[in-house]
């Protein structure tokens, strides 16, 4: 795959469990503010809406221009701060139903 002999595969987690991975890792950060001023505006801007009925914020966040960047930090997060699932080439052909030359196997 690409010539990459190991591939760490990050956990399936839910959208919360990848705030608090944030939440982790973002005071050990440092930013250049030139450089990642889109970046850091995107996650000063991630945000959940104010349901004022119910009088508590929504479950989900608000999916705008910021979700995405905001998002692949998560990733990062996530990657940073859980156990990693080490995978050989043949591990990740053989859960995609691939042989060894990459055709399909039944």
């Amino acid at each position: 795959l690409f010539g990459a002999q190991h591939i760490d595969i990050i956990p399936k987690l839910g959208r919360e469990d990848g705030i608090s991975a944030v939440r982790v890792i973002l005071p050990r950060c440092y930013f250049d503010e030139d450089k990642c001023e889109e970046g850091i505006k995107a996650l000063q801007n991630y945000h959940r809406q104010w349901d004022s009925n119910a009088q508590e914020f929504k479950n989900q966040p608000v999916h705008d221009w910021a979700s995405h960047p905001a998002d692949a930090f998560r990733y990062l997060a996530v990657g940073l701060t859980m156990p990693k699932q080490r995978n050989t080439k043949r591990d990740i052909m053989k859960r995609q139903g691939l042989g060894s030359k990459g055709w399909m196997v039944a």
